[in-house]
């Protein structure tokens, strides 16, 4: 999230550099400034989010995940402190657990550290949740096919070569595995299901060095309140926001190592979600959980449907300043910005108007040019990389500047095909247009199904955990998540 500069209290630019940055966008503007809500807010959390009450819904033992759902395609040598924890969550909740792999974690090597990660230490011995893996093909498939994926704005500088000298980018498909699990989930009939990143976890991490846990946090309390909250509360979602290693774009993680006010969000990396026919889909950008969420607030019913926030998590460390990661995010960051700020405005239009989106490209490269300025001036530890991460986000961003008129397009263009396909989403979850969870399987959507735990197959699988949820587990562990 990024920074309201208003609040800043001081010039960030001298007068001649102000003017240039601006003078073109000002002479075209046909708002006054009082008539365009601001484009970034530090934090989003008082507007759209209301905690969760664990007294109001406390839940019961009955009161559970229908499923716990990793997307990952990192190595087995990466942590994946994720892929443990969620099948902690899995063996204490007796839900099934369901990972989709890609990339390096569908190698044979990736499955059988997956197959390490989830083979939980016990009292009575190791233990395995019911576990089923999904490979995903290459290609995508008209069922997680999206117009808005191909509109530029989706696709700049998140897929190609090796641009910024450290190595190819490789296309990130997190949204596209949310979605299939998402599909599968509606087949199954299971009402709601917990999503993890292979990243998050509550205590302990994928080295298996125990971290003191945040106040409120992802424990069984929290989660079987969750749980309730959505079924007979009928919120929105439940989220745990990631802290300790702060869950922000790089943009925004600097900001915050300079000592300016940050907040973090909730979203997909620890997220409880219904699933129905108005449960919308993740598309392929950065932020694209935060268009989830934006789709499920559409929904909103004030005092009744609301985004719950349960607490934090914490989170792996990984190399936070990469140019390419910084570049990549940059269109995504902007844009899911600008529509949650956009909510702060009562009666704002939702698609923000050429003056709103032309605001909030001249922020941001406002902020983006100050950061550079005090990065370069100070002695922090990791300034190279900052200052690199900077400069490839300065690449993208004259690239905006020079070519104006067409991304402020792009944005408005976006928030209108972000909401056809919101319609054409509802639509193929509808119970009559779902595919089969055997037929999805056995779609060009996958290359591999394999299982973990007490089936011997998929099909079993799939037998047992047709339903209202879950079939009653068998094994009554409590492994402490």
């Amino acid at each position: 999230m990024s920074l309201d500069l208003r609040a800043r209290g001081r010039r960030l630019y001298p007068a001649h550099q102000l003017r240039r940055v601006v003078g073109r966008w000002a002479l075209r503007r046909t708002e006054s400034v009082g008539q365009i809500p601001e484009p970034f807010h530090f934090s989003h959390r008082q507007v759209l989010l209301r905690a969760l009450d664990t007294d109001a819904w406390r839940g019961t033992e009955a009161d559970r995940p229908s499923a716990v759902v990793v997307p990952t395609g990192r190595p087995a040598t990466a942590p994946r402190s994720g892929i443990a924890f969620a099948a902690r969550v899995a063996l204490r909740h007796g839900c099934p657990l369901v990972v989709l792999v890609s990339h390096e974690a569908g190698s044979a090597a990736g499955i059988a550290g997956l197959e390490r990660h989830i083979t939980v230490s016990t009292d009575d011995g190791p233990l395995q949740p019911d576990t089923l893996v999904l490979r995903t093909s290459r290609k995508a498939t008209r069922m997680t096919t999206f117009e808005v994926d191909e509109l530029e704005v989706s696709r700049a500088y998140r897929r190609g070569g090796d641009v910024f000298g450290e190595g190819r980018l490789k296309v990130n498909d997190v949204g596209r595995k949310r979605n299939l699990a998402l599909l599968l989930a509606a087949g199954l009939k299971w009402p709601n299901a917990l999503l993890l990143d292979d990243d998050m976890f509550a205590v302990m991490d994928g080295d298996g060095e125990a971290h003191i846990p945040h106040p409120r946090t992802l424990d069984q309390e929290s989660l079987r309140s969750a749980v309730r909250a959505v079924r007979d509360g009928r919120h929105l979602a439940v989220g745990w926001a990631g802290r300790g290693f702060d869950d922000n774009s790089v943009l925004c993680r600097i900001a915050g190592q300079l000592g300016e006010p940050q907040e973090q969000f909730i979203g997909g990396g620890a997220l409880l979600v219904p699933v129905d026919s108005r449960t919308p889909f993740f598309p392929s950008i950065y932020n694209e959980d935060w268009l989830f969420l934006l789709g499920l607030r559409r929904h909103r019913v004030p005092g009744g449907a609301e985004l719950l926030d349960a607490g934090d998590v914490h989170q792996d460390e990984y190399p936070a300043y990469l140019a390419s990661r910084a570049a990549a995010e940059e269109l995504g960051d902007t844009l899911g910005e600008g529509l949650a700020s956009l909510l702060h405005e009562e009666g704002a239009d939702e698609v923000g108007s050429a003056a709103f989106w032309r605001k909030a490209l001249q922020d941001r490269f406002r902020l983006r040019a100050e950061l550079h300025e005090r990065v370069a001036d100070s002695d922090h530890d990791l300034r190279e990389e900052m200052i690199k991460a900077l400069d490839a986000m300065a690449t993208v961003q004259q690239r905006l500047r020079n070519e104006e008129h067409y991304w402020v397009s792009q944005f408005m263009t976006y928030s209108k095909v972000w909401r056809a396909d919101l319609l054409a989403w509802g639509r193929r979850l509808h119970p009559d247009d779902l595919p089969k969870p055997g037929s999805l399987f056995a779609s060009k959507e996958f290359d591999g199904v394999r299982t973990f735990g007490r089936f011997g197959c998929p099909e079993d699988f799939l037998r047992a955990m047709a339903g209202e949820g879950a079939l009653e587990a068998t094994r009554s562990m409590l492994v402490p998540a």
